[in-house]
């Protein structure tokens, strides 16, 4: 005879189980439906939510990326974008334009003359904005100047960082003595710009530019010191044209006035007492943005 509590169990287990299992059935049949509803709206929730991730997510990361962009747009259209120009003078004056100061009207022979001309024929075929001046003044500057605007991408009362990559042609041998100063060493290549447009106006009986160059060696707010027209050749050898090239950064920003506009300027500024003949070959120049 089998135990008191067996009999229980067995009994227990007859009649419990498939209440039980019917119980637990229904559980999980219930069970799995909560849980499909609560996937599913889950998923509707997590989809509309994705749905509004993308939708306002994406939709505002679109729509602030759009005021992103318009940030950016307006950054770009605050702050400008770096402007990079190139000027090649085989093409053509380039609207540029020739100037002379720092000299007097009481003084003659200073066999000033510029243009478009044929470049010599060791600097190769084609045209070079040419340039020459005889120094008799002992501070003569011969100079390139243009104008750039909106036009170019430039912003109205937008700082900028201003380089220059300068290609020139240049008969100036290193080395060698000159009346005043050395030919080449003495003959100081300078560049930069000014928020407005350089003009030459007489002063009493001398010819003045009004934009501040310093004179010779030193640098001033609209010009800095970009080097020397030494074309490599020693004193003494065959006078040739070389073709030099002058990279530099300008010392000081420059400011574009409120119309978006400044000129940029190149040029020579000479303490040597006897004829300088140069060949502008191109220009390129990196207008970059900066704080103001």
């Amino acid at each position: 005879m089998k135990p008191f509590f067996f009999h229980s169990y067995a009994l227990v287990r007859q009649v419990v189980t498939p209440v039980a299992l019917t119980l637990l059935v229904s559980s999980l049949a219930l069970s799995g439906a909560c849980s499909s509803d609560s996937d599913g709206g889950d998923g509707d929730g997590t989809g509309g939510s994705a749905g509004d991730g993308d939708g306002d997510g994406v939709g505002d990361g679109d729509g602030d990326g759009g005021a992103g962009g318009s940030g950016d747009g307006d950054g770009d259209g605050d702050s400008g974008n770096v402007v990079e120009l190139t000027f090649d003078f085989s093409a053509g004056d380039q609207d540029f334009v020739a100037g002379f100061s720092d000299y007097s009207q009481l003084t003659n022979d200073l066999e000033l003359d510029s243009g478009i001309e044929p470049l010599p024929a060791e600097l190769g075929d084609g045209t070079g904005f040419m340039l020459q001046g005889h120094n008799r003044s002992d501070d003569l500057f011969m100079f390139l100047s243009r104008g750039l605007g909106s036009d170019d991408g430039l912003v109205p009362g937008q700082a900028y960082e201003i380089a220059f990559e300068m290609r020139l042609g240049s008969s100036a041998q290193g080395g060698c003595f000159g009346i005043g100063g050395a030919p080449a060493e003495s003959v100081y290549l300078k560049a930069g710009a000014a928020p407005f447009e350089p003009m030459v106006s007489l002063d009493g009986d001398d010819y003045v530019i009004n934009v501040d160059k310093n004179n010779q060696s030193q640098s001033g707010l609209h010009m800095s010191v970009a080097g020397d027209i030494a074309n490599g050749d020693e004193c003494g050898e065959e006078e040739l044209y070389r073709e030099i090239e002058r990279s530099h950064v300008h010392d000081t920003t420059i400011t574009a006035d409120a119309e978006g506009q400044l000129w940029l300027i190149v040029g020579t500024d000479s303490g040597f007492e006897g004829l300088t003949r140069l060949y502008y070959l191109s220009l390129q120049v990196t207008l970059t943005p900066v704080d103001n």
